[in-house]
């Protein structure tokens, strides 16, 4: 996995755009105001799409997972 990810087909732009506005209708406008839009980085705050029960639902979310007792943000893994 890479450091960092670019969203800049126009199809793309307009899907995250529609799902931006979704989130707008749950969330705060300040979570709203969060979300990165073209080059998203690690610790960022990114629209995406989770699957639920009922299907896909917008949520924003930071992208990265945390270490318990630790600042470090883990993007990369593996098992051996």
């Amino acid at each position: 996995m890479c450091g960092r990810y670019a969203i800049t087909d126009p199809r793309e732009i307009f899907e995250i755009r529609m799902i931006m506005e979704e989130i707008a209708e749950v969330f705060d406008t300040k979570t709203v105001s969060r979300i990165k839009q073209g080059d998203v980085y690690p610790a960022e705050t990114a629209a995406v799409l989770a699957q639920t029960a009922s299907g896909y639902k917008p949520y924003p979310m930071e992208w990265g997972y945390m270490l318990g007792g630790s600042s470090r943000r883990i993007i990369n893994a593996r098992t051996e």
